[in-house]
């Protein structure tokens, strides 16, 4: 009994740790992809704004 107890506290931890890791790694892509996006929209609407000055 005290033995399956401590294997299911390791399993426990383990998928604990990988939800967590899987979370952070799925936010971070995020933020790229967030970041990119603002930065390809800024670079469009510069050139789409100097297009339509001139």
């Amino acid at each position: 009994m005290g033995k399956e107890l401590r294997y299911w506290y390791i399993i426990i931890a383990v998928s604990a740790i990988t939800q967590e890791f899987l979370l952070s790694t799925a936010n971070v892509t995020n933020f790229i992809t967030t970041i990119i996006m603002i930065v390809l929209n800024k670079i469009y609407f510069g050139k789409r704004a100097s297009l339509f000055i001139q």
